[in-house]
């Protein structure tokens, strides 16, 4: 049991922050399930449009570009390849 003791006043508020949030979260689930689906027709489109990729591939394009992974790794190669080059004309 919980050691706070609410006045009836804060629990009725309480419980309808509660049910504003589940209805939040309802929402969500709604909305990833649908978004989810709009990239299935989305890669449908490409099949029979005779696009020959992997959907495996595709999905892991579309996951590269979302989270940015590949500029930021681009980015880091740089960085490591612009010092290896200051370190070695330092030795020189």
């Amino acid at each position: 049991m919980s050691e706070y003791v609410y006045t009836p006043d804060e629990q009725k508020t309480i419980n309808e922050a509660i049910d504003e949030a589940v209805q939040s979260l309802m929402k969500q689930k709604g909305i990833e399930a649908a978004e989810k689906e709009h990239r299935k027709d989305i890669f449908e489109t490409l099949k029979e449009k005779d696009v020959p990729i992997d959907k495996a591939l595709f999905n892991s394009l579309v996951n590269e570009r979302f989270e940015g992974k590949s500029s930021d790794l681009i980015e880091k190669h740089e960085d490591v390849v612009a010092l290896d080059e200051v370190l070695r004309n330092t030795g020189e």
